[in-house]
């Protein structure tokens, strides 16, 4: 038996003006009209399910399967490999891994990236919500991954990261805000955050969103455009340095910036015209 669990407020802005986008799956997405954020309007969860417990309850069966068959599939781990490097070129390319840089790879799986990572001089740690996914990095490239969902089963208690990274995780995540926000603490001093996540501004229409593979509202949470995404990068006191669109995804990196305070807009939704003086103060 499963409950709804229907979402007022945008992750983002905070803002309740919410329609209607689409229907896929039986899943209903609906659009924030003050900054264009596109999320699921309820979540398919067990009764015992709580927004503070951890989605290892949520991904368990379906996600250990999926992991632990990879390495065996010779096809499928070809894909993660190349997805990874795709990422070290960009970042090696942005001057983001320098020797000695700490990295740390939120949702990393079996570690894949964070093993060209430290390949190419950076200290790494994996955060993941799967026991077999620490197993299997461990196992296969003597990766070091806690286990946990982030950002709520995590406090500091290592030395602050130079850069931290969301490889195809950030759209799963409850409340995306509430991530940047702890990843900013874990930050040394303007350390950078790197994102891949799915552009669904990508489609050029609706009929094309349906037939597109990045669209699994099974899975996925919140579907980002460079524009909503930037948004909220701003909103939890983050300034992007580079963003592109390659393939049906996005990868921005953006700046932690220490004079911006950072507040949780979703407390109390915010007017419009507000909203949108607050993130044009923060571009300038």
């Amino acid at each position: 038996m499963t409950t709804s669990l229907f979402l007022a407020h945008c992750n983002i802005c905070g803002s309740t003006n919410i329609e209607r986008y689409l229907t896929v799956k039986q899943y209903k997405l609906v659009v924030c009209k003050d900054c264009g954020l596109v999320f699921r309007s309820h979540q398919k969860i067990a009764p015992q399910r709580r927004l503070n417990e951890s989605q290892s309850v949520y991904y368990s069966h379906k996600y250990n399967s999926r992991i632990t068959a990879k390495p065996r599939d010779a096809l499928a781990s070809l894909y993660d490999w190349w997805k990874a490097d795709l990422v070290i070129k960009f970042l090696t390319k942005s001057k983001m891994l320098l020797k000695g840089t700490k990295v740390i790879d939120i949702g990393c799986s079996v570690g894949y990236f964070l093993t060209l990572a430290r390949a190419a001089g950076a200290k790494v740690l994996g955060i993941d919500v799967s026991p077999v996914a620490k197993q299997l990095a461990r196992e296969m490239f003597g990766i070091e991954v806690e286990v946990g969902e982030f950002p709520n089963s995590f406090s500091l208690s290592h030395s602050k990261a130079n850069l931290i990274t969301f490889n195809d995780s950030f759209e799963h995540l409850l409340s995306p805000f509430a991530a940047l926000s702890k990843a900013k603490k874990w930050l040394s001093r303007n350390g950078n955050i790197f994102i891949r996540t799915p552009d669904i501004s990508y489609c050029k229409n609706r009929n094309s969103l349906r037939k597109w593979r990045l669209l699994q509202p099974q899975d996925h949470l919140y579907f980002f455009s460079g524009s909503s995404l930037e948004t909220l990068l701003l909103l939890t006191g983050f300034k992007v340095i580079k963003l592109t669109r390659v393939s049906g995804w996005i990868y921005v990196l953006a700046e932690s910036q220490t004079k911006v305070h950072v507040s949780d807009s979703r407390k109390q939704p915010i007017d419009r015209y507000l909203f949108q003086e607050k993130a044009r103060k923060l571009r300038v």
